[in-house]
């Protein structure tokens, strides 16, 4: 995976939240999220934007579920399943 690659398609999702409102912009921080974790290792800071895009589109559970359910991966990667069974549980 070409890092500096994934960081820059990173800087242009985040370009596009300043720009967007509501789930499009909610949607676009759930695919940061998976960026982080998936393909640059940076699991804290998946989480982190996770909870902002969880925040951001409270209004709609099924989109809160999903995310929820990605935290929930990012705690096994981060071998703390105890944190991700709390996860998937409220899901």
């Amino acid at each position: 995976v070409d890092k500096a690659a994934v960081r820059e398609l990173i800087r242009e999702y985040f370009q596009s939240v300043q720009s967007a409102s509501g789930s499009r912009a909610a949607e676009a921080l759930r695919s940061i999220g998976n960026l982080y974790a998936n393909y640059l290792g940076e699991k804290d800071s998946a989480l982190a934007v996770l909870d902002q895009a969880i925040a951001l589109g409270r209004s709609d559970q099924n989109f809160v579920d999903r995310c929820k359910l990605e935290k929930g991966d990012i705690f096994i990667l981060k071998e703390q399943p105890w944190e991700a069974s709390l996860l998937y549980l409220q899901v």
